[in-house]
């Protein structure tokens, strides 16, 4: 009898990793442990493998990358790899999956439908890892049908043979023709509102606080960084909400019926600065969050999904959980390090010399070009600014804490540099303006700290990117963009060898293999054009 392939989230946990992926196996964790998941299905590695063995799939693609030749290392080669992606998912997409694979998909999509009392219900069909590659492969949001759901399932496969992931594998002298996955098969909520939380402050690692942000609409919008979110602090003793900024939200991220696609919708003026979240609701998600943490025994990072047609609090659904990947891996310390920021100004006053090393690096910083420097310093959280405030005391400092605001001001006014936040500003739409204006823009982060968000940075012309948890390193990072103009260099060079290779292979781990070729490429060509 064929070993099993296929599994009802209700069905599995944790311990399931290596037959399903991390993301089916916490779906199944949260399930099982009693929490609002939308229901669902998973499909285990070995369907990947079964698909793959049963059929001509193999052969043919093994038989294809005999005769590839192309270096990872190189730039030049990236067509090549593009050109294999294309000619390796076109062989993958055309093969039928085996017959009885095919029935119990749709056995299972069926039975699905009846437990949501909807008929052709929609889906969302997500890769899901044995080991961590946030965004590397593709998800596919509301599927409809059981045609459709077989079909996106292999498009889900076949997501593995995309051009990133062949290099990656490549770079690391891994088979090229077999990366196998899991697919999750998630019930769509009909989401009024969605968001992201972490069971910690992700500013200073303060255990006694979680963060929520939380837009119109899907999630993706938010976890993408494309729309400013509202965004709570909420004490998780007293559950009283310490902080409450409501963004001017401009769109969502929803279904268009007509086109069958996800797209982004521009919101009706009197709906922009509305809250997303009624205030219980917010409190009810952070008692979830407080659960699933102590579920899991470590700081968590939830996505979840808040429907427009159920009763509270059956509307608050978790459709992802797993580790937070930054203040979970290190001892907490404040966002200025060891020192108080008064420690830090004391001493920056009382000491006679110019010359300071860098304590991450070992280099020398040249002398200070910040004095008197014109800043224009964004960022939604008031905190922030005041600790920017504190560390570049000696430049002249213009605070905004929204995008229409800090764009009034880039527009102006002259500005030596802007300091601009990316998630609750709409930062990439300040750095356009920013670019036009001539003016440098430091790119600073929290939860849009990703290797995506990294190469955009760059990609999209920033002069420095670094996130939050280096605050404390400001200044250096902010000099280095003047030094580097004053002796007609890129900021990008100084900037590269203060957060090396090894830096971000410690925050990102494998994520940071596959993104890396494409963030030297895009690094050697931002360095390049700002230098001729």
């Amino acid at each position: 009898m064929p070993e099993q392939w296929i599994y009802w989230f209700k069905e599995v946990g944790m311990e399931h990793n290596a037959i399903l992926g991390k993301k089916c196996a916490n779906l199944g964790e949260l399930t099982k442990a009693g929490f609002n998941v939308p229901p669902g299905f998973a499909l285990g590695i070995k369907a990947y493998e079964r698909f793959m063995k049963e059929t001509e799939a193999e052969e043919r693609i093994q038989k294809y990358f005999e005769g590839f030749h192309a270096d990872a290392e190189l730039v030049e080669d990236t067509p090549k790899f593009d050109e294999a992606s294309k000619v390796v998912r076109g062989i993958f997409e055309s093969i039928n999956i085996p017959s009885d694979m095919n029935e119990t998909i749709r056995n299972y999509y069926a039975e699905l439908c009846r437990e949501t009392g909807n008929e052709n219900t929609f889906v969302a069909t997500r890769s899901a890892g044995p080991s961590s590659h946030p965004g590397q492969y593709e998800t596919f949001l509301n599927v409809s049908g059981a045609d459709d759901v077989v079909r996106h399932v292999i498009r889900v496969w076949a997501s593995t043979f995309n051009t990133r992931s062949i290099i990656s594998r490549a770079r690391l002298n891994l088979p090229l023709h077999y990366d196998p996955i899991g697919v999750a098969v998630l019930t769509m909520v009909d989401a009024k509102a969605a968001g992201v939380i972490l069971t910690v402050n992700p500013i200073n690692g303060d255990e006694s606080k979680v963060a929520l942000e939380a837009g119109f609409g899907f999630g993706e919008a938010v976890v993408s960084g494309n729309v400013n979110p509202d965004r709570y602090l909420i004490d998780k003793v007293t559950l009283e909400i310490d902080e409450e900024i409501i963004s001017e939200k401009n769109a969502e991220f929803a279904y268009n019926p007509e086109t069958r696609e996800m797209e982004y919708k521009e919101l009706p003026q009197e709906k922009r600065k509305l809250p997303c979240l009624e205030h219980n609701e917010i409190i009810e998600l952070t008692r979830i969050s407080k659960k699933v943490e102590a579920h899991f025994g470590c700081l968590q990072d939830i996505e979840f999904s808040v429907s427009m047609s159920r009763p509270f609090p059956e509307n608050l659904f978790l459709v992802q959980a797993r580790p937070e990947s930054v203040w979970g891996k290190k001892k907490k310390e404040s966002v200025l390090g060891k020192k108080t920021g008064f420690e830090l100004l004391f001493e920056k006053a009382t000491t006679p010399i110019k010359l300071k090393t860098d304590n991450k690096t070992g280099q020398t910083a040249e002398k200070s070009l910040l004095k008197d420097k014109k800043i224009l310093i964004v960022d939604d959280e008031p905190d922030i600014l005041d600790t920017i405030e504190d560390i570049l005391s000696e430049c002249q400092l213009v605070r905004a804490t929204g995008f229409d605001d800090a764009k009034g001001f880039l527009e102006s006014e002259k500005f030596d540099a802007a300091i601009l936040d990316i998630m609750g500003v709409n930062g990439y739409g300040l750095l356009d303006i920013a670019n036009k204006r001539n003016v440098p823009a430091l790119m600073l982060t929290a939860h849009a700290f990703t290797p995506d968000n990294v190469v955009k940075s760059i990609r999209e012309g920033a002069a420095s990117y670094i996130p939050k948890e280096e605050l404390e390193r400001l200044h250096d990072f902010l000099n280095d963009i003047f030094i580097a103009k004053e002796k007609g260099k890129s900021p990008l060079v100084p900037w590269r060898k203060r957060l090396s290779d090894a830096y971000f292979k410690t925050k990102f781990g494998a994520a940071w293999n596959a993104a890396s070729q494409e963030f030297r490429d895009v690094l050697k060509a931002s360095i390049q054009a700002s230098e001729r």
